[in-house]
């Protein structure tokens, strides 16, 4: 992948990305969605993860140690998405933040604007999950009544 730089003013949501990233077994590539819905510097990034291990994300929620609901799995078919090859899923459980900094030392392309439909679905099931904590719903303007 071509090397990427993001200024704070490119952290929107609904900004697609595709990152690599080396683990011991090779380079793995995600995409992720950003859900930041205003950034600043003094902020982390806000985004969420796909895969397209949709039944190894279903079994991360029944292996819990208290349930959690796949209500916060939101599954995508391939047709969802523009940038789609394979129906996806993303864990909404697993909101994940990472500095700007740190971001741009990925390697990573930009791919695009999500659907708002996608977004809104993405915001639901953050705001149902009992994982995901109250400071980053409250940065997400989720309601934090759950």
């Amino acid at each position: 992948m071509q090397t990427t730089f993001l200024s704070p003013t490119e952290i929107k949501q609904g900004l697609v990305l595709y990152v690599s990233f080396s683990l011991i077994a090779g380079v793995i590539s995600h995409y992720w969605i950003i859900l930041n819905e205003t950034y600043t510097n003094e902020e982390e990034v806000i985004y969420v993860i796909a895969s397209s291990q949709i039944e190894s994300a279903q079994e991360w929620c029944r292996r819990r140690k208290a349930p959690v609901s796949t209500d916060s799995l939101v599954v995508l078919l391939e047709e969802d998405e523009s940038f789609l090859t394979k129906d996806t899923v993303f864990n909404c459980h697993q909101v994940k933040t990472i500095e700007l900094n740190k971001l741009n030392k990925l390697d990573f392309q930009k791919i695009g604007i999500a659907k708002n439909a996608t977004i809104d679905w993405l915001k639901s099931a953050i705001e149902t999950s009992e994982v995901v904590e109250q400071e980053l719903k409250k940065r997400l303007n989720l309601s934090t009544n759950k």
